[in-house]
């Protein structure tokens, strides 16, 4: 199995900038439990990213993560053009419909109910 190599983010409302306590935004990525805070991109195995965000009562925070297999730029391209939309619910109920439109196309004989549907 693969292993993720790149990701990249963008925060909605956007943040001042991508280290600035002062603002009260920290964003930043880890490697290897390495912390590299003001990064918004990363690349490696294992990786991730953080956000400490000030927010007042009841604000919303959105975030979209991209990703990609092959490098850094291909995760901000990931990220730019396959969700375009802010809506989780829409994008959630897209990425089922296309998920289905592929797996129908599928037709699984043999084996018990539960390993057909394990399939």
């Amino acid at each position: 199995m693969p292993s993720l190599h790149s990701a990249a983010t963008t925060m909605l409302p956007p943040m001042q900038s991508f280290c600035s306590l002062e603002a009260g935004s920290l964003i930043g990525t880890w490697k290897d439990g390495t912390i590299q805070a003001g990064s918004s991109t990363q690349s490696g195995h294992p990786i991730g990213v953080f956000v400490d965000y000030m927010t007042s009562d009841h604000e919303v925070v959105l975030a979209k993560v991209g990703i990609s297999f092959v490098d850094a730029e291909t995760a901000k391209k990931n990220l730019a053009e396959e969700i375009d939309r802010w809506d989780f619910d829409q994008v959630r109920k897209q990425t089922k419909d296309d998920w289905n439109e592929i797996l129908k196309r599928i037709d699984v004989e043999g084996g018990t109910e539960a390993e057909r549907v394990n399939f």
